[in-house]
């Protein structure tokens, strides 16, 4: 099999107090690229000595290509090494990704610190973990001392401005806490090929770790409950292994359904003004009402009885029902909209968006259906669907 060799650079931090982790890429498909992370709101003492970040970011880019890994320049964690075995494991059964070879000195780490720091977005996903941490402390005890935000993953790298608006904005919602900010910017979703990579929970853990000088854990909030969670990119099942005994990725929040997490939310005012979920607004900081992402929040938190202040332009009721009549088959809406429903069901609300919200949702769930039995019928009900659907949107 081809070999990728990441070759680590000793940490450099500039003159804005910015510190830089650097390493070099080589291998057939990838001849001299550079994978980065830099690191503001932190001194260089905080920054890991180790080239865990650069392992966890490499195992996904390695199984793509395929080609082994071979670590150079640092160390990394020898229980990080073991966990990744078993990670690759469950990717190659999840994904049908090849297992590939891991190679790198390893050393015994320091004894993990006791401050841990999770990822936060601004999202319902992050602010839920974030709030329930400093309010009703979950089952691993750990205590949550910062906050981590990534530049280069929903917005580009090159989107300087955005992810000032946007980081300002959480900023905001932070206030009230005492929780610091730390911010992360990277180019490793840019090293991504194109298509689905099974990238964001794996990003997510190798931008924690670069903080794993001053902190011993870091904090995944859960995309899904358990009861959603199996085969998504980031699982409470497969996280967990992208730790080490030196820096503990934690998977957070999934004993909580979604409209749990928002009825919660309800309690932080600031996270109902300043929530920042959107998918596609160019300027970074703001809801644009009209994306998917938008909705179906829009429509958690409608259901919920819960008054959301974050949408500078809300959805109407068309652009709700035009959504609801073609929303994602993608998992994670499917099952969004599954309880959704439920919920408007147990709340008695019967407006045009749920009936056709319904509709497409019960075809959806009957596709999936068919496609264990066969993927051609489910290739038929889906055609039909899409048929009759739009004959409905030109009435």
């Amino acid at each position: 099999m081809a070999k990728l060799e990441v070759r680590v650079a000793p940490p450099v931090t500039t003159d804005d107090g910015t510190v830089r982790l650097s390493a070099r890429l080589r291998s057939p498909a990838r001849h001299d690229e550079a994978l980065w992370y830099e690191i503001a709101g932190l001194d260089e003492s905080a920054v890991v000595d180790r080239a865990d970040p650069f392992l966890v970011a490499c195992v996904a880019l390695a199984m793509r290509e395929p080609a082994d890994v071979r670590i150079v320049g640092a160390p990394v964690s020898p229980s990080l090494l073991r966990n990744l075995e078993e990670f690759e494991t469950i990717w190659h059964a999840w994904f049908d990704l090849p297992v590939v070879d891991l190679d790198a000195e390893s050393t015994r780490a320091d004894p993990q610190p006791a401050s841990t720091i999770s990822a936060f977005s601004g999202g319902v996903d992050s602010a839920f973990t974030v709030w329930r941490a400093l309010h009703d402390p979950p089952r691993h005890g750990r205590r949550l001392d910062a906050a981590l935000m990534i530049h280069g993953m929903d917005i580009p790298v090159t989107r300087v401005d955005a992810f000032q608006r946007a980081s300002a904005r959480v900023r905001r919602m932070l206030d009230g806490t005492g929780l610091p900010l730390v911010t992360v910017a990277t180019n490793a979703w840019a090293l991504l090929p194109e298509g689905r990579t099974h990238f964001p929970g794996v990003g997510v853990a190798a931008a924690l770790h670069t903080v794993g000088g001053r902190f011993g854990a870091g904090l995944v909030p859960s995309t899904a409950s358990y009861r959603e969670a199996l085969k998504l990119d980031s699982t409470p099942t497969s996280d967990w292994l992208l730790g080490s005994d030196a820096f503990a990725v934690v998977h957070d929040g999934a004993g909580f359904e979604r409209l749990a997490k928002v009825r919660e939310l309800a309690k932080w005012d600031a996270a109902l003004d300043d929530l920042r979920v959107c998918l596609e607004d160019p300027r970074g900081d703001r809801n644009c009402g009209r994306c998917r992402k938008c909705i179906l929040t829009h429509l958690e938190f409608r259901v919920a009885g819960v008054e959301l202040r974050c949408f500078e332009d809300p959805p109407t009721e068309a652009v709700v029902t035009s959504w609801a009549r073609r929303f994602s088959s993608a998992p994670y809406y499917v099952g969004g909209m599954g309880e959704v429903l439920r919920e408007a069901a147990v709340q008695g609300i019967d407006e045009p968006w749920v009936r056709v919200a319904r509709r497409r949702h019960r075809m959806l769930v009957a596709r999936d259906v068919f496609a264990q039995l066969s993927p051609d019928t489910a290739a038929r009900v889906d055609g039909a669907y899409r048929r009759l659907a739009g004959l409905v949107s030109r009435r």
